[in-house]
C-alpha cells in the first residue's frame, strides 16, 4: 500500500490508482468524475481538440493519460471553480 498515491485534499476523494498508470480516456473521465470534476469522454476528446484539458499521449488511436497529471489538472480545476451563490 505504500506504492499508492494518497490525496490529501478535502475536495477530491481519489481511487487507487498508481500515479504513473496510464488510463484510457474513457477511464480517466470516470477517474476525473471520482477526484470531483464533471468530465465525460465527449469533453475530454473536446479539450484534447482544443488543447485545453489534462495533458495526454497518443498511442496509434489511443490518448492515454497519466493519473498523477489527472490529480493536477483536477486540482486546478477545483481551485478556480466558481463558487455558487445562494440567492436571498
Amino acid at each position: 500500500m505504500s506504492d499508492i498515491l494518497q490525496i490529501k485534499h478535502p475536495d477530491l476523494k481519489g481511487n487507487y490508482y498508481l500515479p504513473h498508470d496510464f488510463l484510457k480516456r474513457l477511464d480517466a473521465a470516470d477517474a476525473l468524475n471520482e477526484l470531483g470534476c464533471r468530465v465525460n469522454y465527449e469533453s475530454l476528446s473536446r479539450l484534447a481538440a482544443r488543447r485545453e484539458g489534462p495533458p495526454f499521449i497518443r498511442r496509434g488511436r489511443l490518448a492515454l493519460y497519466r493519473y498523477a497529471d489527472l490529480i493536477a489538472w483536477a486540482k486546478e480545476e477545483i481551485k478556480y471553480r466558481p463558487v455558487r451563490r445562494i440567492a436571498r
